[in-house]
């Protein structure tokens, strides 16, 4: 896989004013947690989905906890951006297709029925005492979760309940439609604010390099796989996998 990588100095962004310095570091600080996010949401997804070993359920574990953050992240990047000076000065200048994805989530963020809102405020910034007694309240006699212990390595542990909580409120909260569940619809709807706020904050980028002089562009080969150390280079063919399975 061939990348270009654009070399920008102190030099290059003096001129800036104190609302372009800040909308261009924030741009960049956004999408390396965001991409960084979904790529290892998306590496950690179950091979088999509900999960049914272990192993599967350790996966489940791993890719709702990357999920959560990812929907907390997108809250708070899009409060940001719209409050952000130098963004609402160029809103005429944004391509078609940042000022699509920025009405996209202007008009999500603003509705009231959103998962990702509601998850946050209820199970993931906060932990809302009456919806998480309603849901385990709610569950039967006979409902089991699993206490993983620690064998070798202090962490080596998972507490099953809060998986389920997650997704049993998700459920109640909203019902299945043509057979998705809530959990799923979670899932879903993460996605796709992702994908609505890359495009916004690559175009936002975008503009801000091309209305200044690049200092120097280079290209590099990187392997065109997965890489625990490095996840943002293996985000897009990682992504684009997954997407066709």
């Amino acid at each position: 896989m061939k990348i270009s990588k654009v070399v920008l100095r102190t030099r290059d962004i003096q001129h800036f004013t104190e609302d372009e310095k800040c909308l261009f570091a924030t741009t960049m600080l956004a999408l390396n947690e965001i991409n960084i996010l979904i790529t290892c949401a998306t590496a950690t997804w179950p091979e088999v989905h509900p999960p049914r070993d272990t192993r599967d359920l350790a996966r489940s574990a791993l890719s709702l906890f990357f999920y959560q953050q990812l929907a907390g992240k997108l809250i708070e990047t899009w409060n940001n951006l719209r409050r952000d000076r130098a963004l609402a000065a160029r809103r005429a200048a944004l391509p078609d297709r940042a000022r699509v994805a920025r009405e996209h989530l202007a008009k999500y963020f603003g509705g009231s029925r959103g998962t990702i809102r509601l998850l946050r405020t209820k199970l993931v910034f906060h932990f809302d005492r009456d919806s998480i007694l309603g849901t385990i309240n709610s569950f039967s006699p006979d409902e089991s979760f699993e206490i993983w212990m620690p064998s070798r390595h202090r962490g080596d542990v998972r507490y099953e309940l809060g998986a389920k909580i997650t997704a049993a409120f998700l459920n109640s909260e909203f019902r299945p439609k043509d057979g998705v569940s809530g959990f799923d619809q979670f899932v879903l709807e993460t996605r796709q604010v992702w994908e609505w706020m890359y495009d916004l904050l690559t175009d936002v980028l975008g503009l801000l390099l091309h209305e200044n002089l690049l200092s120097d562009v280079e290209d590099e080969d990187v392997p065109d796989r997965p890489d625990p150390v490095l996840p943002i280079l293996g985000a897009v063919a990682l992504h684009s996998r997954k997407q066709t399975e």
